[in-house]
């Protein structure tokens, strides 16, 4: 009887010492060093995806390429909600889809890009503004980096993104906006295209009168 409780007293310490190994281990098991914000705004802008898109046709970001070249993503046909669709006024989530060239570095890199938070300040937007790709994955990263970082500046940009075909990227930026300028404009990504636009209008009038607020809050754009 000893024998057996001895034998369970050792079994127990033993797993408490493997725990306590796991849990101290963990950051360098699970955790992984972020390269730093320029490091990868390079790996994105100079993705090989995003240079395929833009040599073979000509088409920036936020643009369905008609002819891409590369290892390709299939976006989605048309956007699935609880928003009626508009069948008089057809919108940009009607069209087929396309594929689109992917990098798997890139959205990692965007990923991480994330992660920096306010410490990528100017990096990520100007990341979102440079990249030439049409990969929804890395342009969602990418939006919602920006919003994390504050990077103010780049609403104009965003409100680009917010007439993209696919339906995910313009509800991302129309968030992002809202997280920027602190207040909802009645944007919805599956709203019909009309009704999108005098969303859209509404940022475009409000936008450069709160630039001054914006930068007060936020502060200005380090230098690159």
């Amino acid at each position: 009887m000893t024998s057996t409780v001895q034998k369970a007293i050792i079994g127990c310490g033993i797993m408490a010492l493997v725990f306590l190994a796991l849990w101290l281990l963990k950051p360098v098991l699970w955790n992984r060093k972020l390269p730093p914000p320029p490091v990868l705004q390079q790996k994105i802008v100079q993705s090989p995806a995003a240079a395929s898109t833009q040599s073979g046709n000509g088409n920036s970001a936020g643009q369905v390429p008609t002819q891409p070249n590369g290892s390709f993503h299939e976006g989605p046909m048309h956007s699935t909600g609880n928003h009626p669709t508009n069948s008089g006024d057809v919108g940009t989530e009607q069209q087929p889809a396309l594929a689109v060239p992917v990098d798997e570095a890139a959205r990692q890199a965007a990923r991480d890009l994330i992660q920096h938070g306010r410490n990528a300040r100017g990096v990520a937007g100007r990341t979102l503004e440079q990249y030439r790709g049409n990969d929804p994955e890395v342009l969602i990263a990418l939006i919602q980096a920006t919003a994390k970082a504050g990077d103010w500046e780049s609403v104009p940009r965003l409100v680009e993104l917010m007439e993209h075909p696919d339906v995910r990227v313009r509800g991302k930026a129309g968030a992002a906006v809202c997280i920027i300028m602190g207040a909802d404009y009645g944007f919805r990504a599956e709203d019909p295209p009309q009704k999108r636009r005098e969303a859209i209008r509404l940022i475009n009038q409000i936008y450069p009168t709160m630039k001054k607020k914006l930068e007060q809050h936020y502060g200005s754009t380090p230098p690159k």
